[in-house]
């Protein structure tokens, strides 16, 4: 084979190979291998532009608007904004699915935002924020709750830089109102031993909504129940397991020195 038929082939063999890459690229981003990667959308951007921490902005969020904008322009949600930090201090990048969520949007636009793009559902912000973190910290409704936990259960497991699991952010939760009980019981149920977790502060779920002075009285008294029953399982679980370890080394220890003396 000749230098120019060698270089034909290998340019062959690079071009395959880049279009692979860039075919599994765009498989993981759900986005269009025709049209390429998307850009940000001004108008999608105008519509979403809101602190989800401000009444006001809350209001003026036109959620039939949003859903209208993705239903005709999928592509406008699958590339991330940048956006105000709840801090105040600089800007922080996230898919339209988080802002929306902690906007208080229907079911009908979280639904249709996470079909024009899934992997929305399970990516993390640089604070490592899920979808599940920005639905509980604005109290969404317990649908909302249930639709994430479907297509990413592990979200209730995630932590965020600050180790704030889904569950602590429910806790604190006070706009635009504090979390119901349906959702802290489903909460709950779908992750137990997140009772007993502490975030960077070091408080655990009760704590914080004992320290909220938004909190419905239910949900106080939920929480101290079953914090209790949970904690008293798991003492119980580590007595067992204790008695069950010392059991095994009296017996293997019993069997040794019958092993000597024989």
């Amino acid at each position: 084979m000749d230098d120019s038929s060698s270089k034909g082939a290998a340019k062959s063999v690079l071009s395959h190979a880049k279009k692979s890459i860039k075919k599994k690229l765009y498989h993981l981003t759900g986005w269009d291998s025709e049209l390429g990667p998307p850009e940000p959308d001004p108008e999608l951007f105008a519509l979403i532009n809101y602190q989800p921490w401000n009444i006001e902005d809350r209001q003026r969020y036109n959620d039939k608007a949003v859903y209208r904008h993705v239903q005709e322009n999928p592509r406008s949600v699958q590339v991330e904004y940048e956006f105000r930090n709840a801090n105040g201090r600089g800007l922080i990048r996230s898919f339209p699915l988080n802002r929306i969520i902690a906007l208080g949007a229907s079911m009908r636009t979280v639904e249709t935002v996470y079909n024009a793009h899934p992997p929305a559902m399970v990516a993390t912000t640089e604070f490592k924020s899920t979808p599940l973190h920005a639905a509980c910290s604005y109290a969404a409704s317990l649908d909302v709750i249930e639709f994430i936990l479907q297509h990413n259960p592990d979200a209730i497991r995630q932590t965020t830089k600050h180790v704030f699991l889904p569950i602590h952010n429910a806790c604190q939760a006070t706009i635009p109102q504090s979390t119901t009980l349906p959702v802290m019981q489903r909460l709950v149920q779908a992750f137990p031993e997140s009772l007993s977790r502490i975030h960077k502060l070091g408080e655990t779920p009760l704590k914080m909504v004992q320290r909220n002075p938004h909190s419905r009285p239910e949900i106080v008294e939920y929480l101290e129940h079953e914090t209790a029953n949970h904690l008293t399982a798991a003492k119980s679980s580590s007595v067992a397991s204790s008695s069950s370890s010392s059991s095994d080394q009296f017996t293997s220890s019993t069997t040794e020195y019958s092993v000597k003396t024989v």
